[in-house]
């Protein structure tokens, strides 16, 4: 699995010594740049969202196992990462809401966020995942079901890796308005619209590891009078 969702830190040093001197150099000073920190929920804050708002740009959120009844709204550059994606759930159901995704990033000002090991489900009058404006983002590893929709991508150069994506009211995944993307191992299913992508460009990086129903994703650029025989592709 990826490394890209862990939330350890590492600090390495590197020693130069020479063999060649024998009078002590100065040593150089650098600035040192402050470390990202580690928020976990509930220990530190009892919700995702307070958690997030008390946050500082490149810090992670790491939530323990539970129900979380929010929509959270990613408004900085930030890692949110769960323990399972079994069993930390967010449910945005929202009460009251007029339009709120289960989990949204978008604004004016860029930002890249990872959203990773999660369930995401409950906003029947939005999108479980929503990324839109200048934002980037790596997805990996939800359960994104029981949503009006499931991912929408309205962003470049993101990456949506290893989520399931059953049976949501209407849109499975949705690329729009944005180009260089890459989708692997995505298992979409059970969405009266499984997969789209509209108003983007077609330079998008999406392999046959993602599936729709069952059968692989076959996407193809820059292809035109081609059939497809079915004998040689039973698949599709």
């Amino acid at each position: 699995s990826s490394d890209v969702c862990s939330s350890d830190l590492f600090l390495c040093t590197l020693m130069l010594l020479s063999a060649f001197t024998l009078k002590a150099e100065p040593v150089k000073q650098y600035p040192i740049e402050s470390l990202s920190a580690t928020i976990t929920v509930p220990d530190d804050f009892p919700t995702i969202q307070k958690a997030v708002n008390a946050a500082n740009p490149n810090d992670t959120v790491y939530v323990r196992a539970g129900t979380y009844n929010e929509n959270i709204l990613l408004n900085k550059t930030i890692n949110l990462i769960g323990e399972n994606p079994h069993t930390t759930i967010i449910n945005g159901s929202g009460l009251g809401a007029t339009y709120s995704p289960t989990v949204g990033t978008y604004g004016e000002t860029f930002h890249t966020v990872k959203v990773c090991n999660f369930t995401i489900t409950g906003s029947r009058i939005a999108w479980g995942i929503y990324i839109q404006l200048n934002s980037k983002a790596w997805v990996e590893n939800n359960i994104i079901t029981g949503n009006s929709g499931g991912i929408i991508l309205g962003c470049d150069n993101s990456t949506v890796i290893n989520n399931t994506i059953p049976n949501n009211e209407y849109e499975g995944m949705l690329i729009f308005e944005s180009s260089n993307n890459t989708l692997i191992n995505n298992t979409i299913s059970g969405n009266p619209y499984n997969f789209g992508i509209t108003q983007s460009p077609f330079n998008q990086n999406i392999d046959t590891s993602n599936t729709i129903n069952g059968k692989p994703l076959y996407y193809l650029e820059n292809q035109t009078n081609l059939n497809i025989n079915p004998a040689s592709y039973p698949d599709v």
